[in-house]
């Protein structure tokens, strides 16, 4: 569970700044998103970040893309279909909140540097 320390308001609610939002959550309430909570005085995220190569190497399952299709039929295949890769799609943004994106990865492909920031501002 990620906690994070955050100011307390008077009237014992937390003010929550994960999107342009700005939610004030009650003590065992979460903020109108539903990802984010008050425990405590703490802001939790109430859903679990999940990484696909820790639910692989768990035994969880995942979706395959393009699951009918053997690696070598697709011509058009941008990247290694065997490899998990990292993109942003429907990922969202903070705007007009321009705090530093909460995830930033990178991984290399065929020689290239590929980033990702994947930010969580569902109300964006």
């Amino acid at each position: 569970m990620v906690k994070q320390a955050v100011e307390v308001a008077e009237n014992g609610k937390i003010r929550c700044d994960a999107c342009p939002v700005m939610c004030y959550i009650a003590e065992g309430r979460s903020g109108a998103c539903d990802r984010y909570a008050n425990e405590g005085g703490d802001l939790i995220r109430v859903d679990p970040l999940t990484i696909i190569e820790g639910t692989v190497s768990s035994g969880g399952k995942i979706v395959p893309f393009m699951p009918d299709h053997p690696e070598d039929e697709w011509n058009g295949d941008l990247v290694n279909a065997r490899k998990p890769f990292i993109t942003a799609v429907g990922a969202g943004t903070t705007y007009p909140d321009y705090k530093p994106a909460p995830f930033i990865v990178s991984q290399k492909q065929n020689g290239v540097d590929m980033v990702t920031v994947v930010t969580e501002g569902i109300f964006s």
